[in-house]
């Protein structure tokens, strides 16, 4: 999408799409960072074979993963650009967690944290926040390293809080809750827009 009102109006399309095929289910849709009631053992997992070769090298980690997040990517013109925008965004980070969070109940529990997602998911392997790598060369000799030792196969394996996406070409933000409306989902891509 070229601008945050053709992302806005693309979701409120997929939204209802979901939402049609929900109702005749009783099924009522609700977003958060996590799933507040149920256990995550519960639960069965999506048939993927990403997600099965997850469970299978991470483990307990990676099963508990019950957590929803706001991805937001913002194209670039060149990848060169991307570390330093990557770089100066890591210090806001925080702010979009804090105005995001919306997970504190965690297996039906309180759990005193405003942000349950962002301890969950941090459990994994290549989370939090970029390493602060100078320039592309940088990330692609990290990248290379990471891959001939065998400690990822893809950067999808990389979870940062904010990373480049070579495949599409963006700054990809990844520290916030899933937020519980269509308009706070616009109000976050906006202003993440408006930061890279």
């Amino acid at each position: 999408c070229g601008t945050g009102t053709e992302a806005m109006s693309a979701l409120a399309i997929s939204l209802k799409t979901v939402q049609r095929f929900a109702e005749p289910h009783g099924i009522v849709l609700a977003i958060s960072g996590v799933h507040a009631m149920t256990h995550w053992r519960d639960q069965k997992m999506a048939p993927s074979q990403r997600y099965a070769e997850l469970v299978q090298e991470i483990q307990w980690p990676s099963r508990r993963l019950q957590t929803m997040a706001v991805h937001v990517h913002v194209g670039l013109r060149a990848s060169g650009r991307s570390m330093p925008v990557i770089n100066a965004f890591a210090v806001s980070l925080p702010h979009l967690l804090g105005l995001s969070a919306s997970s504190p109940f965690w297996c039906g529990e309180d759990t005193g944290l405003a942000s349950t997602r962002c301890v969950v998911f941090g459990a994994l392997p290549h989370t939090g926040p970029p390493l602060g790598l100078p320039d592309w060369k940088s990330f692609e000799d990290y990248m290379d390293g990471q891959l001939r030792a065998g400690t990822i196969r893809t950067i999808k394996e990389v979870w940062w809080d904010v990373r480049p996406h070579p495949d599409f070409g963006t700054v990809e933000v990844r520290i916030a809750d899933a937020v519980p409306t269509a308009r706070e989902v616009g109000m976050l891509a906006a202003l993440v827009q408006c930061m890279v």
